[in-house]
């Protein structure tokens, strides 16, 4: 995917700007996203991914608005997986958090699994602590 993309609204659930989830063999390219972006498992680019992300940038808020649950908010990825590549991505953003429970939040991923790769890459962040 090689596009320049921009949205706004909110969503719920496991949500990103861009794709859900970004698969192993997957690309995406030169995008933008500006959104508020709501629910547990939650990035600004998508939700999970084990696949490569290049020169793409977040711009919005991510409001975890689930309580007692489990969830990971990251501001560019929520959850990242093995193989996972990324390069050149930036985000400027806010987090507000409320749930109570187990949590992953982090200024570019909530929370990885395996070996990844980050490159070049930084947040510009504003955490809220809702309890």
């Amino acid at each position: 995917m090689e596009t320049i993309s921009s949205a706004s609204g909110s969503t719920r659930g496991a949500s990103g700007g861009i794709a859900g989830v970004i698969e192993y063999g997957s690309t995406v390219s030169e995008c933008l996203v500006k959104a508020t972006l709501k629910g547990a498992f939650v990035g600004g680019l998508c939700s999970f991914t084990s696949g490569k992300i290049i020169d793409s940038y977040f711009i919005g808020s991510i409001i975890n608005d689930q309580t007692n649950a489990y969830y990971s908010l990251g501001v560019l990825v929520g959850q990242a997986y093995d193989y996972t590549d990324i390069q050149n991505c930036y985000s400027v953003s806010e987090i507000s958090e409320q749930g109570i429970s187990y949590s992953d939040v982090g200024g570019l991923i909530g929370s990885f699994y395996g070996t990844i790769s980050v490159i070049n890459s930084f947040s510009e962040q504003f955490l809220k602590l809702l309890h």
